[in-house]
């Protein structure tokens, strides 16, 4: 009897488009905003996450901090166990301190820093300003034509 009403309710389920498994990027949680002073990354479009408030951030303090000023994403993972490293969909950041006014902030399409896979940058103008990238999709690897969806590696604060 069980079995029969397992198999009429998967049966109905999917007939009116619902399946089974866990939630997908469309059903992502908000990720949340990045904290002052720090860059972040998402792992879906649309700053989405698989949980509330799941993002990958540092603060620019600790990115300047590491030798050379570089940061590789490994070994990082997300919440769902997956590797932040050439998996984000979104990023932000976000200053509010005169102190980094004029510095740049890097990202890499390869690990330490290296530009020869492809980089992007942002240099913040005035304290309390912020960048934000809701789909990486849209945004391409200065020297070559490859998006950012899914290939930032390292990341650094000069």
């Amino acid at each position: 009897m069980r079995t029969r009403l397992f198999a009429v309710l998967a049966t109905v389920l999917l007939a009116v488009g619902i399946s089974l498994p866990g939630a997908t990027p469309a059903l992502a949680a908000a990720g949340g905003t990045c904290s002052a002073n720090a860059f972040c990354l998402y792992q879906w479009v649309d700053f989405g996450a698989q949980v509330a408030g799941n993002r990958w951030q540092s603060s620019l303090n600790n990115i300047y901090s590491h030798a050379g000023h570089c940061l590789n994403l490994a070994p990082a993972t997300w919440s769902n166990g997956t590797p932040v490293n050439d998996n984000s969909g979104s990023l932000q950041w976000r200053i509010t301190q005169q102190l980094w006014v004029g510095h740049t902030i890097e990202v890499y399409n390869w690990i330490n820093c290296n530009p020869d896979g492809g980089f992007g940058f942002w240099v913040p103008d005035a304290a309390n300003s912020s960048y934000s990238s809701a789909n990486l999709s849209h945004l391409t690897w200065i020297g070559n034509n490859i998006n950012l969806y899914h290939t930032i590696t390292s990341v650094a604060v000069y």
